[in-house]
């Protein structure tokens, strides 16, 4: 005779929400919504004081001075459940598939545990106490921690307005301080009028998008994390990087209207006078990004000048294993307490341009797991695509292959970019030189002139994955074409930002096998859509500032510590990846960002250095990429994830009959 057995729970917690928004819980078993967001269960709200207008300030300060939010629920069986709560807005969905709603998660509990509920541990409790349980969002087991959520039925569109996006065509309009008021504007409304009464009642107002989410961020100290707009919205300043993020279910019917006052007090929120407006129509979702100028119509409808924005199109991740749970995060999570992580640079090293040369060909499955093998704790390398959207191991965008003209016995180079060769094809070339590298030897090709696979160049991300200790972490730097300054640096027809990127994110969910992974980028759009499109790994922003040592890339987000850490902020990345150049010139700049409570990496040339490894550890960075970590590293010559895996095993033999679980220590393979 089978019994079945349940017990019914009243959860309850307090949370700040601002309007249209509600707090839902989601946890292990059918009934809490197997981690599914479009499955979650909603609370109800049991008292309504508080309306907050500050989306980034509600969940700055641990405070318990929000709304109470409950439900009870009937638990079958005795077993412990595990649960999160997050702050969400909901919206009707056609889709069965996801429940009948579409979900747009603002923020969720990002401890990398969740929270548990044991019956055993209830019943012992008195009932009084039990009716007095009430949690705190983002609070438990002595920590706060609250991350943003990420794109899942809806598209980010990124409205961006930096170096000179004004230009005025009269004298009396320059030399003032403008502020600019986005407002989204709905225009599925063109769908629904049917008749001309229609049109003539909607008059010469257009219909804001209430169903739109919209934020904005100043990349500057204290404004950058996203939040509301003042009431005339951002002062807009020459070199000043402002973004406004709108975040959609409908981008196809979404567009915007730009009111642009003058700013005569200097004082946002006080006193403004309305100069003119610019309207955006829906933006074609066939491209990622671009730069665009629209005419401002001033207030008699006369253009008055011309306004230049750049647009990004974040869309959720698409493909193969990409349908993701909020069972753990480690986007927002780094072990304080661990020492800084020593990083292998391609492995053991570069095999071209350094004072110590690499022992292995750089960027190999040999020169990953050789490093592994000397105590790297992780390893870093760049990720391409090739022609047949394969994404494979190799640093530079470009190879150089020999050829012989007719009649001719010279050879000569021809430079051809990695993404227009075949993965098969370049699994078949044998590589003499980076296409980097100027100077040129020819040394001949015999038949059987063939390496171990493990030595091979151009290693696809998967045989990687497959072939190196799964306790060695992966810094994944993914590449992509980026402006400089002097004008070079991109390649035509490239793979759209989007699919370029959501390839990789596939192969890398389907591949990871509970690896610890760091993804990072130069490019700061890969860094939003990497950090907007999967709620799981870690984004660090890579900075290599306004060093001489390389040309600079053109953007202000790019050219100094203080904008990427800013940048960092607004995006909300784990941290920052700065070249030690900056470092050396000015130590203070690791306070700035360990001040701004971002994760540091540091990379370069001036990390092939012992006596500046031992410096950077004293001075609290969290991970120093460098080249030969068998000659540089200092310290145990073993990896501190397999220290750590050894003190754990070590304590369960110790402990014995004890009661105590794995889950109860730090995990394993899956913490960064």
């Amino acid at each position: 005779m089978m019994v079945s057995m349940s017990c019914e729970v009243n959860f309850r917690v307090r949370a700040k929400t601002r309007p249209g928004e509600t707090v839902c819980l989601v946890g292990d078993s059918p009934e809490l919504g197997t981690w599914d967001p479009h499955r979650a269960i909603i609370l109800r709200q049991e008292t309504k004081k508080l309306i907050h207008t500050d989306s980034e300030a509600c969940f700055e300060e641990c405070s318990e001075d929000g709304d109470i939010w409950s439900k009870t629920l009937q638990l079958e069986g005795f077993k412990t459940h595990y649960y999160r709560y997050f702050i969400c807005r909901l919206f009707q969905s056609d889709s069965e598939d996801d429940g009948g709603r579409s979900v747009l998660v603002k923020w969720w509990e990002g401890h990398i545990k969740p929270r548990r509920f044991s019956p055993k541990e209830a019943m012992s409790e008195t009932e009084e106490g039990a009716e007095k349980m009430l949690d705190v969002f983002g609070n438990f087991d002595g920590i706060r921690s609250i991350n943003r959520g990420w794109l899942i039925d809806q598209v980010e569109v990124q409205l961006q307005l930096h170096g000179e996006p004004l230009a005025f065509w009269k004298p009396k309009y320059s030399g003032q301080t403008y502020s600019i008021k986005c407002t989204p504007i709905d225009h599925s409304y063109k769908k629904t009028l049917d008749d001309k009464y229609e049109m003539e009642m909607l008059g010469d107002s257009l219909p804001e998008c209430h169903k739109t989410e919209l934020l904005v961020s100043v990349l500057e100290k204290g404004r950058s994390k996203p939040r509301p707009q003042s009431k005339f919205g951002p002062v807009v300043q020459q070199n000043s990087f402002v973004t406004f993020h709108a975040q959609t279910s409908d981008p196809e019917s979404l567009g915007f209207q730009l009111d642009l006052y003058v700013d005569e007090d200097n004082k946002e929120n006080e006193t403004a006078r309305h100069v003119g407006s610019s309207f955006i129509l829906p933006l074609s979702m066939k491209k990622s990004r671009g730069s665009k100028n629209i005419p401002i119509n001033g207030n008699n409808n006369r253009p008055i000048g011309q306004l230049t924005y750049t647009y990004l199109l974040i869309k959720p991740m698409y493909g193969p294993n990409t349908r993701i749970s909020m069972e753990r995060t480690f986007q927002r999570y780094w072990k304080s307490t661990r020492k800084p992580v020593d990083v292998g640079h391609r492995g053991l090293g570069s095999s071209y341009k350094c004072k110590k040369l690499a022992i292995v060909q750089e960027n190999t499955i040999r020169s990953f797991q050789t490093a592994a093998n000397h105590g790297a704790d992780f390893v870093e390398f760049d990720v391409h695509l090739t022609k047949d959207e394969i994404p494979i191991i190799y640093h530079d965008f470009k190879v150089l292959i020999t050829y012989r003209k007719k009649k001719r016995e010279d050879l000569e180079l021809f430079e051809i970019p990695v993404k227009d060769i075949t993965f098969a094809e370049l699994q078949q070339m044998k590589l003499s030189h980076p296409a980097s590298t100027p100077e040129y030897k020819y040394e001949g090709i015999q038949d059987d002139d063939v390496e171990p696979e493990d030595t091979q160049p151009f290693p696809s991300l998967e045989q990687v994955f497959r072939s190196v200790d799964i306790h060695t972490g992966f810094n994944i730097e993914i590449k992509y074409p980026q402006a400089k300054v002097d004008g070079s640096g991109k390649i035509k027809d490239y793979f759209d930002l989007n699919r370029f990127v959501d390839i990789i994110l596939s192969d890398v969910f389907k591949n990871h096998g509970g690896r610890r992974i760091v993804f990072s980028s130069f490019e700061p759009d890969i860094c939003s859509m990497l950090r907007l499109k999967q709620n799981v790994f870690p984004v660090l922003f890579l900075s290599q500032a306004d060093t001489s040592r390389y040309v600079p890339y053109a953007g202000i987000r790019t050219q100094s510590v203080v904008m990427a850490t800013e940048f960092a902020l607004s995006a909300g990345l784990l941290g920052v990846d700065v070249i030690s150049d900056m470092l050396v010139k000015d130590m203070s700049q690791i306070r700035y960002v360990k001040d701004a409570g971002l994760v540091l990496f540091v990379w370069g040339e001036g990390c092939n250095d012992k006596e500046f490894i031992i410096q950077l550890k004293e001075n609290k960075v969290d991970g120093i990429i460098y080249d030969r970590i068998d000659f540089y590293k200092t310290g145990p010559k073993e990896s501190i994830f397999k220290l750590e895996e050894k003190q754990k095993r070590h304590l369960l033999e110790t402990l014995g009959s004890l009661t105590i679980t794995e889950e109860s220590l730090d995990s394993g393979t899956d913490s960064p």
